[in-house]
């Protein structure tokens, strides 16, 4: 093997390691911006989707994902009417419109819930990378 053919199949393997970027990313559905990579979902008591009633009688529908940079995190951990035995949440809204999305669960680990009926799922266009409207 000559030296050009190392450095083609020694480059091929580095391109191979690189991740993939997601296919679909979840948006908010007000303004679309980016908020988690869809595959990202985090389980929590075996389901990645939750429906709750909280004390004041409204039910949320919400799915959970491991990470959700376009998320902006509001106010301080509280422990009270927690979904989650042993987790506190924090209230976290879309970093653009600042449209209430849902919470922050944290404890050992930590994850978002984001509520359905204000996010949405779409593909990403393959020319930008940008999530398509």
């Amino acid at each position: 093997m000559n030296e050009v053919e190392t450095v083609s199949t020694e480059l091929e393997e580095l391109l191979e390691a690189i991740p993939s970027p997601p296919q679909e990313v979840i948006v908010c559905k007000l303004c679309r911006h980016r908020l988690a990579d869809a595959d990202l979902m985090h389980d929590i008591n075996g389901k990645t989707e939750h429906e709750f009633t909280n004390p004041f009688g409204i039910v949320h529908r919400f799915r959970c994902y491991d990470d959700a940079p376009g998320c902006k995190i509001q106010g301080s951990r509280e422990a009270a009417d927690t979904w989650f035995l042993g987790y506190t949440w924090r209230i976290c809204t879309c970093g653009k419109c600042d449209t209430f999305l849902g919470w922050l669960f944290e404890a050992n680990d930590s994850f978002f819930g984001l509520l359905i009926s204000k996010t949405a799922q779409e593909n990403l266009r393959a020319d930008s990378g940008t999530a398509a409207s």
